[in-house]
């Protein structure tokens, strides 16, 4: 995605569209930064994602119930064959410890976020009201096939209708 952002922004350096801030105009600005701006968000997301990886990347095993095992083990031996990047240090905190659940729901609720409003604005461009852009209709068919089952797609599908045909008025105006 950061790709295609980057693609779309290098092929659109020129374009000026209006600036809008709470559905209101504000000022021109340039249809690059403006693509760009999701770029830079989903760049922090996977800054997010990488240190929720590092912070989970710890091995509690041989932490038993509470304190850890009455048997002798090799707990960095174990982590090394396991794949993981280190050992938990105390084992209390290793077994009653949560906290990686609720950061990875918070980084990855950060993202979705951040998608959805590239989508909301996606739609809200392609839309009969703005039309800045055109989405391709065999693309929005097929992607909807991929992501939904037969019966939820025909439900998503009405919200694309009408509008599809994947930024060439964009790059042609």
């Amino acid at each position: 995605l950061q790709e295609a952002l980057i693609a779309l922004a290098e092929a659109n350096k020129g374009v000026i569209i209006p600036g809008y801030t709470h559905l209101q105009p504000a000022q021109p600005v340039l249809l690059a930064h403006h693509l760009l701006a999701y770029f830079e968000m989903l760049q922090r997301d996977i800054g997010r994602f990488n240190c929720c990886l590092k912070r989970t990347d710890v091995m509690p095993l041989g932490s038993g119930a509470l304190a850890g095992v009455a048997y002798d083990i090799d707990r960095k031996f174990l982590a090394e064959e396991l794949g993981f990047g280190e050992i938990s240090k105390n084992s209390i905190d290793a077994v009653s410890d949560r906290d990686f659940v609720i950061e990875y729901e918070a980084d990855a609720s950060l993202c979705m976020m951040h998608l959805s409003r590239l989508a909301e604005e996606i739609i809200l461009w392609s839309s009969a009201e703005f039309g800045f852009i055109e989405l391709d209709e065999a693309q929005i068919k097929e992607i909807l096939k991929e992501l939904f089952p037969a019966g939820e797609r025909k439900q998503t599908r009405h919200i694309f209708n009408g509008n599809i045909k994947y930024s060439s008025k964009v790059s042609r105006d």
